[in-house]
């Protein structure tokens, strides 16, 4: 994601079913490939990709916690870490949160839909 954010000039990424991810005990964010491939280069369909565990908010009823924050400060402490190696891993700020199946449960960091300049 990170060579694919580059490339394509990203400035934002936006995540979406946080709330769907509660009552896992950790989730895998793939950090890299084993072999550096190209994305671009035949052979990336092959490429083995590297996971990094990040802990996960493992109590089921934090679903519900998360569907009614408003503000990334209300997300309890491992949703809010989960983010961040997100943003650490991709080197790209995340603008808005999906936290539920309803259009109102979005959380705007920043103008997702401004144009670059």
């Amino acid at each position: 994601l990170r060579l694919a954010a580059r490339r394509n000039g990203m400035t934002g990424l936006v995540v979406t079913k946080l709330d769907v991810l509660a009552g896992l005990p950790a989730i895998e964010i793939c950090t890299r490939y084993q072999d550096d491939l190209d994305p671009g280069r035949d052979g990336f369909e092959e490429a083995i990709p590297v996971f990094e565990p990040v802990a996960g908010w493992g109590d089921p009823s934090w679903a519900e916690r998360v569907s009614r924050a408003r503000t990334l400060e209300e997300l309890p402490g491992p949703v809010r870490a989960y983010l961040d190696r997100i943003i650490e891993v991709t080197g790209v700020p995340i603008t808005m949160i999906g936290i539920g199946a309803g259009r109102e449960q979005t959380i705007r960091l920043s103008d997702a839909f401004r144009v670059a300049s």
